[in-house]
Order: C-alpha cells, then sequence, then structure tokens
C-alpha cells in the first residue's frame, strides 16, 4: 500500500485525472493538514503558556504590593521606635539631672537619709520648675 491511499483505487479505473497527478494533489493536502494541526497545537501551547504568564505575573505583583505594605509597616514601626527611644533618652538625662541634684543636696539640710534627701531636693527642684 502506498502513501495515498484515496488515489489508489483511481490506479484500478477509468478516470479523467492522471493518477500521479491525484497522488501528488492528495500528498501535498495531507501536509498542509498536518502543518494546520501543528499550529493549531502551537496555537493552544502559545495560549496555554499565555494563561500561566498571566497568572503568574498576577501572583508576583500581589506579593510585589504586599511587600511594599510590610515595608511601609515597618519603617512607620522604626520611625515609632526612634521617636520612643529619643523619649526614653530625654527622660533617662532629666533622671541624671535630677540625680546629679539630688546628690549635690546631701548635707545641705543636715540630714544622711538618702530618702528624706531626695524629697527635700524634689521639693526643692519642684519650686524652682515653678518659678
Amino acid at each position: 500500500m502506498t502513501d495515498t491511499p484515496e488515489t489508489d483505487d483511481l490506479a484500478r479505473g477509468n478516470h479523467v485525472v492522471p493518477t500521479e497527478f491525484a497522488e501528488q494533489l492528495e500528498r501535498e493536502r495531507n501536509k498542509a493538514r498536518a502543518k494546520i494541526i501543528t499550529s493549531l497545537e502551537w496555537s493552544e501551547a502559545l495560549a496555554d503558556l499565555e494563561n500561566n504568564l498571566r497568572s503568574e505575573l498576577a501572583t508576583v505583583t500581589q506579593q510585589r504590593d504586599e511587600a511594599r505594605e510590610t515595608v511601609e509597616s515597618l519603617t512607620t514601626t522604626a520611625f515609632d521606635l526612634l521617636a520612643s527611644l529619643e523619649k526614653a533618652r530625654d527622660a533617662r538625662d532629666k533622671l541624671e539631672e535630677a540625680l546629679e541634684q539630688i546628690l549635690s543636696y546631701q548635707g545641705r539640710f543636715g540630714e544622711e537619709d538618702p530618702e528624706s534627701i531626695a524629697t527635700k531636693a524634689l521639693q526643692s527642684l519642684a519650686n524652682r520648675n515653678k518659678l
């Protein structure tokens, strides 16, 4: 059997079209069909690839947006922590000044009890701050 089964029957009968020409047309038709099928397969494969890439792009875009939100949140938290740290440093500096003041009052009031010295020093500081 040949690669042109449809025209093999023509060779057995009386037909106006020469058998070789009919066989050639059948071969060309089969090649064209194969190309169309291959093109359709490629087209479907490309459409699937495009869909997959669109889906992947949407996922990556969403992850990027979430990462940006996280960075913004962490940046805000970092600035809040820096502000809190600055307040804590200011409070520490004020406490150090107060301690220095307290220690400078030791012996001025004729008492050696640290609690009474601290109380009187704080009262003195409070009175000074009112002025």
